[in-house]
């Protein structure tokens, strides 16, 4: 008596999930092989790497339709549903995460930003987008966002970078050349930091 994965409706099911969760694998862990990145990503890479993974789940997701079809036309219809069921489950679960990740650009109000003790995420991005603090002066910087706290490595501001904790693990740096800055990025910790 020999056993058959296709007439048992159970394993049938659990062999397509398992085969689904591989082929879905293969290009997610090739894809977080490609942005590693030892010194934490830009705010542009983050969104630009949010809006990759969620293409790969629709892609994904699309794949598996046409895969669970054809298993679906060929009498097997369990393990249609269970190869199915990884990449629609993904598809799902990120846009649920990506919709709660996006960063909404915020208009900057310096008495919300002197209040709060992490820096609102929204400012911040915007404050970097715009350019805004580009050559200003230290002292206008420090009326503007007040004193900077702490740089990457929690230690205090040296004179010529200044860093400001805000929300979500992200900081915002400000580097300063010649007492003007010349520079702003909102960055999340890198490895180990």
């Amino acid at each position: 008596m020999s056993f058959n994965i296709y007439k048992n409706p159970v394993f049938s099911f659990l062999g397509g999930l398992i085969l689904g969760g591989i082929v879905l694998a293969i290009p997610f862990v090739f894809f977080f092989f490609l942005i590693f990145d030892l010194v934490g990503q830009t705010i542009e890479q983050e969104e630009a790497h949010n809006v990759t993974l969620l293409m790969i789940a629709v892609i994904m997701a699309v794949l598996a339709f046409f895969a669970g079809r054809y298993l679906f036309r060929k009498g097997r219809k369990f393990m249609a549903l269970g190869a199915g069921g990884a990449p629609l489950a993904v598809l799902v679960y990120a846009v649920v995460y990506f919709s709660g990740e996006w960063v909404v650009r915020r208009p900057f109000q310096r008495e919300v930003w002197a209040r709060a003790s992490q820096k609102p995420l929204g400012m911040a991005a915007r404050l970097e987008e715009d350019n805004r603090l580009i050559g200003l002066s230290k002292d206008e910087v420090e009326r503007m966002l007040g004193k900077a706290i702490t740089n990457y490595y929690g230690e205090p501001s040296n004179d010529n970078l200044w860093a400001y904790a805000v929300e979500k693990d992200w900081t915002l740096f400000v580097l300063f050349e010649k007492g003007k800055v010349v520079s702003v990025e909102l960055r999340l910790p890198g490895l180990g930091v």
